[in-house]
């Protein structure tokens, strides 16, 4: 699917299209279902395996934490959890 976004005036106006692959997620229970959703965040870029979280992954989810702490009262643990 592609979304078509224009900087400038329409329809004349400078244009961006972006390109987006929509497809189903892993269960956000599982080591590659966490990990496809934090990198699909931005916060992760190793490799989506079903492998248990390694250092990469728990920094990944701190950072997340962190980010969210005051909005979502999360605590920057590392640690995935039932959230």
């Amino acid at each position: 699917m592609s979304v078509r976004l224009w900087l400038d005036e329409y329809p004349e106006g400078r244009q961006r299209v972006f390109t987006m692959k929509l497809s189903t997620l892993p269960p956000s229970d599982t080591p590659l279902g966490a990990k496809t959703r934090l990198k699909n965040l931005g916060y992760y870029n190793g490799l989506l395996t079903e492998a248990p979280p390694d250092e990469e992954v728990r920094a990944a989810v701190a950072e997340f934490q962190d980010d969210h702490r005051e909005t979502h009262g999360l605590e920057p643990t590392g640690e995935l959890d039932e959230g």
